[in-house]
């Protein structure tokens, strides 16, 4: 449990850093970088995320769940890798310009050109940050990925300032993944990685097969939105929705995402070990929703404060979307833990047949909403969202039962919790009518009511994430007891 307890220390370290990173990078771009700009490397972006999935083909996971590896398994899954990587700059440099005539910018092609040279580092980085996951070894991760953030970051900054617009973020990109490489190999110097082997392909490639195509799925569906919107509605509505995504996940890459690189390799050892999983399911999901509810509520309310803020004047089109996209994300409380749960139980397959079922008619609602405004696409939220935790809530069930009960209870005790966080952010948002700039003393009272908020409802609660926060517990059992004696006449 110590370990345990580490290893979610160092991996919440580690998404924190990335996201301050992330958010003050993207302030500083905001007021360098066109929306318009923006668009064109998300839409870049996109298809080298693609392809590092197809790249990865699930060794990564295949590293972290086997319950044994061998030399020669770490050589196949880097050589299955590499092989990959190579494929697939040839395919994307081939492609470059018919993709950039698709969405008619040739800015498109000369993007995805540049940040083919980063996705070629990342077949010598993931075999590495792979073999640290399944050590636990989160805190030289953290490091490794927070040198790389800070390279990308500052990199694309400085290239913007020097007026290389959407030219920035892709070489930023390459910068970052050669910072990355650098410090994985500081920190894990095992060269022999990289000698080229197959003498383990089958178990690579049987386990592969599946979870590469999930992965593919679940992320060509995430960027959907934004390859219609770059089609529909043009570059200015993608640089819109995809910082205004980029604000709603923040919960989801800080927490969520320090979650889930944790949760698989302990839940692989669980089941290894003969445990029983439908507990700790229901107490990741008390857990998660206890942060992501209030802050997603709180978004949701204070949307062109937050905006005004973070990105500036220009983006104001953005706040109905973050509104829009926070509310309708309360219903993925649990989608994080899907994945890793299945995974750990030996139903990779059943992650796929998931993602069949319920990805093809979200892409059409999707669709469909593109054709009328870029707020239809994220109200569309409010029914893929349902849908997607049905079918996985279903599909959980039939190889590790839990209690309905059980999660209406978790749940509500995370509502009430998201309920005590969220007033003070409505009463300042009611009284300055939602305005854009409500005054730096009531944003900042807002909040800080909102933590208070969200403190006492959790110790009204008695909310199983107080005791992970040993400050805010202690504070609270110290009152606690001050009152108690003070009620008996006692001396405090």
């Amino acid at each position: 449990m110590i370990g345990l307890r580490r290893s979610f220390a160092f991996s919440f370290v580690e998404r924190y850093a990335g996201s301050l990173i992330n958010l003050a990078v993207t302030a500083a771009l905001a007021r360098l970088v066109s929306p318009d700009e923006i668009g064109v490397f998300v839409i870049g972006g996109t298809v080298i995320l693609l392809g590092e999935i197809l790249r990865d083909f699930g060794a990564s996971s295949y590293l972290i769940q086997a319950h044994s590896i061998t030399a020669d398994g770490v050589r196949t899954t880097f050589t299955v890798t590499f092989a990959f990587s190579a494929f697939i700059i040839g395919l994307v440099l081939s492609t470059a310009d018919p993709i950039a005539a698709f969405y008619g910018d040739a800015r498109l092609a000369v993007v995805l050109r540049i940040a083919t040279a980063g996705f070629m580092l990342g077949a010598f980085i993931n075999p590495i940050l792979s073999l640290l996951r399944r050590e636990m070894a989160f805190d030289r991760i953290a490091l490794v990925n927070t040198v790389g953030g800070c390279v990308n970051g500052a990199a694309a900054v400085s290239l913007a300032i020097a007026g290389l617009g959407y030219r920035s973020l892709p070489l930023a990109y390459v910068a970052g993944a050669a910072a990355t490489l650098a410090a994985a190999l500081a920190c894990r110097p095992a060269m022999t990685t990289f000698r080229p082997g197959l003498a383990d392909w089958r178990h690579v490639f049987a386990f592969g097969g599946y979870a590469s195509a999930t992965a593919l799925l679940n992320n060509l569906y995430l960027a959907w939105p934004q390859l219609v919107l770059a089609r529909i509605l043009g570059f200015d509505a993608v640089g819109l929705f995809s910082r205004a995504a980029m604000l709603v996940q923040m919960p989801e890459r800080s927490l969520l995402s320090a979650l889930q690189p944790v949760l698989l390799p302990a839940f692989a050892r669980e089941v290894r070990a003969g445990g029983e999983l439908g507990t700790a399911y229901l107490h990741g999901i008390a857990l998660a929703t206890a942060v992501q509810w209030p802050f997603l509520l709180g978004l949701a309310i204070l949307a062109e404060p937050v905006v005004a803020i973070v990105l500036g004047p220009a983006w104001m089109g953005a706040a109905p979307v973050v509104r829009l996209l926070a509310l309708g994300s309360l219903s993925l409380f649990a989608a994080f833990l899907t994945y890793p749960v299945l995974v750990a139980l030996g139903r990779v397959k059943d992650t796929l047949t998931t993602s069949l079922i319920v990805l093809p008619p979200s892409a059409l609602i999707v669709t469909v909403a593109a054709f009328h405004s870029l707020e239809a696409v994220a109200a569309s939220l409010f029914v893929t969202g349902p849908l997607q935790m049905a079918v996985s809530f279903i599909v959980i069930r039939r190889h590790m039962p839990f209690s309905w009960r059980g999660l209406v209870a978790r749940l509500g005790c995370s509502a009430i919790v998201t309920a005590g966080a969220g007033a003070a952010p409505l009463a300042l948002a009611l009284a300055n009518g939602f305005t854009p700039y409500p005054g730096a003393l009531a944003l900042a009272c807002a909040i800080v009511g909102s933590g208070l908020g969200w403190l006492a409802a959790l110790a009204a609660t008695r909310h199983p994430l107080l005791d992970l926060l040993p400050a805010p517990r202690s504070v609270i059992g110290t009152l606690r007891t001050r009152l108690a004696l003070r009620f008996r006449g006692g001396v405090v």
